[in-house]
């Protein structure tokens, strides 16, 4: 399956990504300095998945959308809440430009290391 998109829409979706993450970053630096816990936010992290529960439930829940229950499983549990507990954990003792730099810098990394592992990839 392929998606064309125009040069415009790519900036856009590029730009909008930068965003989210960017945010990500900050409003976790901040949360964990100044009101709440790594759990805290790894809880609230979880709950704004809910509005994606319908895309979700509009898919094949039997096989989980084509992925299968067995990877799904797998990715949120090493890519789910112990990420993100790990790395809202870090911000309480790290400033967030730390976190900027190593938490997207490594997650290339760590997919491809995952997937050589699990799955058969070349």
């Amino acid at each position: 399956m392929t998606i064309q998109l125009s040069i415009r829409e790519a900036v856009f979706g590029a730009a909008v990504t930068s965003l989210i993450m960017g945010g990500f970053i900050v409003a976790g630096r901040f949360g964990v300095r100044e009101a709440m816990t790594a759990a805290d936010l790894t809880f609230y992290r979880y709950l704004s998945g809910l509005f994606f529960l319908p895309l979700f439930f509009s898919r094949s829940v039997k096989t989980l959308g084509g992925l299968g229950w067995g990877p799904g499983i797998l990715i949120t549990v090493l890519a789910g809440w112990v990420f993100n507990m790990l790395l809202m954990t870090g911000f309480q003792f790290a400033p967030a430009a730390h976190g900027a730099v190593f938490s997207p810098g490594t997650m290339p990394m760590f997919t491809a290391l995952f997937a050589g592992c699990f799955w058969e990839t070349n």
